[in-house]
C-alpha cells in the first residue's frame, strides 16, 4: 500500500488501536483523543529534528545519516526515546546528545550510551538521582563544617562522613519505591557500595551515583533542569 508524499504511514501500534476502536461504540470520541495524541508525538518528533538542524545544519545532517550507520542508530533511537517520554528536560537532552554525536565521531559512543539510558529512564528517575546528589552534597558541606579536631588528620575516609552520607540518602529516599532504585542501578546511573556479597540489595542507601550517573545530572543541568523532587 503506498501513501501521499505529504502523509506518514501509520504506525503498526496505531492501527491496532484504530482496529480495536471499531468495535467500541464510543469509539468516535476515543479515536478523535487517539489522534491528538499522535499530533502530540509528531510535534516532539518535529520539536526535536528542528533542535538539532539547527546546531548541525540541515546538509551536515543528512550526510551524517546517510555515510555513517552509528550516527543513524544514536539519531533513531534518540529520536525515538524523545518521542515516547513527557519530561521536556529529558526530550532536550536526547536533542544535545544526538546533536553532539552528528557533530562529532568522539561522541557518538557516549551519545549512545546515554540514549540507551535514558530510553529506560525517565522522570522519577532522573529526579530521583537528583535528590540522591542534593542529600550527598548536604551531608558533605555539614562534614566541611566540622571544627578540626572532629575531623582528624585526614589520613583515611572518615567514617562518619561515610555515615552521614548514607543516612542522608536513606532520608532522601524513604518514600521512593523500589523499582525507581532499580532502573537507575540497571542503567548504570547507580553503583553498589562495598562488594555484592556484603549488603542487602533492597534500599537505596547501599548504592552510591557513578560516574556515568554524575554525567547524566551534569547534562540535565545544562539544558537547565532543576530536577525538582517526584511526587511518588
Amino acid at each position: 500500500m503506498t501513501y501521499p508524499t505529504d502523509e506518514e504511514p501509520p504506525l503498526v501500534g496505531e492501527t491496532i488501536a484504530r482496529m480495536a476502536l471499531s468495535v467500541v461504540p464510543f469509539g468516535g470520541a476515543v479515536d478523535i483523543m487517539l489522534e491528538d495524541t499522535r499530533k502530540r508525538l509528531a510535534y516532539r518528533v518535529r520539536q526535536t529534528v528542528e533542535e538539532i538542524v539547527d546546531e548541525t545544519g540541515e546538509d551536515v545532517l543528512a550526510t551524517r545519516l546517510a555515510e555513517s550507520p552509528d550516527v543513524e542508530a544514536v539519531f533513531v533511537q534518540g529520536i525515538e526515546a524523545a518521542t515516547r517520554t513527557g519530561y521536556e528536560a529529558k526530550r532536550r537532552l536526547l536533542s544535545r546528545v544526538v546533536t553532539a554525536a552528528v557533530l562529532d565521531d568522539a561522541r557518538i559512543d557516549e551519545g549512545l550510551l546515554v540514549v540507551m539510558a535514558l530510553r529506560d529512564l525517565d522522570a522519577p528517575h532522573l529526579r530521583t538521582l537528583a535528590v540522591m546528589r542534593r542529600a550527598v552534597a548536604e551531608a558533605e558541606r555539614e562534614d566541611a563544617l566540622l571544627p578540626p579536631e572532629v575531623k582528624g588528620d585526614g589520613a583515611f575516609p572518615p567514617n562518619r562522613l561515610i555515615d552521614a552520607v548514607v543516612g542522608a540518602i536513606a532520608t532522601a529516599t524513604a518514600e521512593i519505591p523500589w523499582v525507581v532504585i532499580a532502573g537507575l542501578t540497571r542503567s548504570g546511573a547507580l553503583e553498589p557500595r562495598g562488594t555484592l556479597g556484603s549488603i542487602e540489595r533492597s534500599r537505596a542507601e547501599h548504592f552510591q551515583i557513578s560516574h556515568f550517573g554524575e554525567q547524566l545530572l551534569a547534562h540535565l543541568s545544562e539544558v537547565g533542569d532543576s530536577a525538582s523532587p517526584p511526587s511518588m
